[in-house]
């Protein structure tokens, strides 16, 4: 019985990422010290969630209190086992929606990455560039191409929160010559598939002056030569996997004005596919999104969707005829 025990506790502790579980955490302390710090009893009711609406909208955004009250509800249903049917009711998702209403504000996302700025990236980099200017090229390259996820190519700054097994392998990279010239690697996991079932992630040579084929092809060449024997893709000069503060310090240094982050890569990428006229699901399945959440990484204005909608049914009918 104490075996199946400790493994029932093992499966219910891998449900969650270990960012996530953080995360969801400290969602349920800020609830439970609201309760206190107003004495009202931990146990969660519809008035109680709708109070605790509204004292968190004045200390944070009201579009991070819905992920909250995700937090709380994952926290807490051992206990409650009814709190996700009082989360979901009519007067806690309109108290939601009045607070968004009276205290929200416009959310400032971070500029998309565009090939200008690529270049601007590429001919920052020093004539004589170093191991880990040549990692920062390629992952720059690589992310904005193939819509990937900045955690997907670097490490968390915080060390327990990293997981080896999320690591692109350097043994999963191939070369192909048909039916055009590219390279596949495999992703093996990211934020949308929480069953370890990977991606395969491909990227073409292009001809213009952002090629990641041939940025890819100079940096694993200088990472063979110094790791031969380490299992990752993606590794600094010191050996170890690069982080995302590495990353930013990085980005920050060629665009000091804050205006880009790791979104950026993913955003500008998106923006590319869609000003080419590519269809928004052909998008939506390179970036491996679940959902049409991914509209938002389209930092353009609504013409733009609307002539990527329009390739999309014809995408759709072409589809069909076949």
């Amino acid at each position: 019985m104490g075996t199946f025990h400790e493994q029932w506790m093992l499966a219910l502790g891998a449900t969650l990422e270990r960012s996530t579980t953080q995360s969801y955490t400290s969602a349920a302390t800020s609830y439970i010290s609201f309760c206190e710090l107003h004495h009202f009893p931990t146990e969660p009711t519809v008035e109680r969630l709708c109070f605790y609406i509204v004292y968190m909208s004045h200390h944070i955004k009201p579009t991070s209190i819905k992920s909250y009250l995700s937090g709380i509800c994952a926290e807490l249903e051992p206990f409650y086992p009814d709190i996700r049917s009082i989360r979901s009711s009519k007067l806690v998702n309109r108290t939601l929606a009045g607070c968004t209403k009276l205290y929200g504000s416009p959310a400032k996302r971070k500029r998309a990455l565009t090939e200008n700025d690529l270049r601007l990236i590429i001919r920052s980099a020093p004539h004589a560039a170093s191991h880990d200017d040549l990692l920062f090229l390629a992952i720059v390259l690589v992310g904005w191409h193939c819509l990937l996820r900045l955690g997907e190519l670097v490490d968390p700054d915080a060390s327990h929160l990293r997981d080896f097994r999320k690591s692109i392998s350097r043994l999963s990279v191939k070369f192909h010559d048909l039916p055009r010239p590219h390279v596949s690697l495999f992703l093996p996991m990211h934020k949308a598939d929480r069953f370890f079932e990977g991606s395969t992630i491909i990227f073409e040579k292009r001809t213009s002056g952002i090629d990641p084929m041939h940025f890819f092809k100079i940096y694993l060449s200088s990472r063979d030569q110094h790791f031969p024997h380490l299992p990752e893709l993606w590794l600094r000069k010191n050996g170890r996997v690069p982080t995302r503060s590495w990353f930013i310090n990085r980005i920050r240094a060629i665009f000091p004005s804050n205006e880009i982050a790791g979104h950026s890569l993913r955003a500008g990428g998106a923006t590319a596919l869609a000003l080419a006229g590519t269809p928004l699901q052909q998008i939506q399945n390179i970036g491996r999104w679940s959902s049409d959440a991914f509209l938002i990484y389209l930092r353009k204005n609504p013409l733009l969707i609307q002539g990527s909608l329009a390739g999309r049914s014809a995408f759709d009918a072409q589809q069909n005829d076949h």
